[in-house]
């Protein structure tokens, strides 16, 4: 694609949004604020962020400007088209009709970089967009890479750090405990913390006794 002149006041834009994202020390914060500001950088009536990564315990999707009954449609679009592959934003963004707003669609960037791809950028445009809204976007992501790569980073650490805290909680609890019971209760307390579960039990079994 034959790169395209940016204006001047869409460059200030991109410097704002730049400096917005960087200040954004959590994922919702940060979403919401690189949103907003694409929002306004390439006037589009809605986009949203899709996120994957390991350390999340499901997928995070945010979005703006979308109507209500269009958001499960949206999502699971987002869901179905992602792909963590590194070099996938040399590619055409993936463009799909939305059933619900007649003239537009959702196109789809994945967030590049040399890592596993962490997500999507959706952006909602006519069906029939210019190649500016493109260059536009593709340098959104760019700034969005380093930020986004930040608090990734420090929620896998602070997932590594609760985990180690977790063993070493297990571990004590085990050699301080006076009988089986105490020993498997402390068991499942950290392990049913450390999954986020509501309930948890476990099954032991007597090879010596005898039916």
């Amino acid at each position: 694609m034959q790169e395209t002149e940016i204006s001047a006041a869409e460059a200030l834009s991109l410097l704002a949004l730049a400096e917005t994202a960087s200040r954004a020390q959590a994922l919702p914060e940060l979403a919401e604020s690189f949103l907003h500001s694409l929002e306004e950088l390439i006037h589009t009536p809605a986009a949203v962020l899709y996120l994957e990564a390991p350390f999340l315990p499901h997928p995070a999707f945010f979005q703006t400007g979308l109507a209500p009954e269009i958001v499960p449609e949206v999502r699971s679009q987002c869901a179905a088209h992602f792909h963590p592959t590194p070099g996938r934003a040399t590619l055409q963004p993936v463009p799909i009709p939305l059933r619900h707003s007649e003239g537009l669609q959702l196109s789809l960037y994945p967030l590049n970089g040399p890592e596993p791809v962490p997500g999507l950028l959706g952006v909602v445009c006519p069906e029939h967009g210019a190649d500016s809204t493109r260059v536009l976007v593709d340098k959104a992501i760019s700034l969005l890479a380093y930020p986004l790569r930040q608090i990734i980073d420090r929620l896998d650490y602070e997932r590594q750090i609760n985990n180690l805290n977790i063993y070493l909680n297990v571990s004590s609890m085990i050699a301080q405990a006076l009988d089986l019971r105490d020993a498997l209760e402390a068991v499942l307390y950290f392990c049913m913390e450390a999954v986020s579960a509501e309930a948890a039990s476990v099954l032991l079994l007597d090879y010596e006794k005898k039916n």
